[in-house]
């Protein structure tokens, strides 16, 4: 067991949009734990329950060959969207599913950015699922800066 689950979460006042960063999945699953459910509960789900939009990018970190983490990712995705569509609706637009898996981790490594790991390392902060959601049905604007 690796623990509690972990988020970072910001709202971009600006554009009005939850950026939010579930981390600290369990090793090779999927599943949310009560951390994670919480903070879509609290700061998700009511922005999305009326017709908003979300986009999302699921990770892992970089033990399991690309395809495995790849396929993982979409499974961590998948967990945040099922939890969302059972609590806030289907009134909301999902505008992107990504699944980088391993990837963005070796690539932020690759290029000496703040997190990344090398291959066959293990990384709580890459097992995870970003989410940006806000209240409206066209997709979230990329964040400034």
């Amino acid at each position: 067991m690796t623990g509690d689950g972990k988020y970072l979460v910001r709202v971009d006042s600006t554009a009005e949009v939850v950026r939010a960063w579930l981390y600290n999945f369990e090793k090779n699953q999927s599943r949310l734990k009560p951390s994670h459910v919480e903070l879509l509960n609290r700061a998700v789900g009511p922005v999305v329950r009326d017709g908003g939009s979300i986009k999302l990018l699921g990770l892992a970190s970089t033990t399991g060959q690309a395809v495995y983490d790849r396929q993982l990712g979409e499974a961590r995705m998948h967990s945040v969207l099922t939890h969302l569509r059972a609590n806030f609706g289907a009134k909301f637009l999902v505008s992107k599913e990504v699944s980088f898996g391993k990837d963005m981790a070796l690539a932020f490594k690759r290029a000496n950015l703040t997190g990344g790991t090398a291959d066959n390392v293990e990384s709580n902060l890459w097992r995870a699922v970003v989410i940006n959601a806000w209240s409206r049905s066209s997709p979230p604007p990329p964040p400034v800066g």
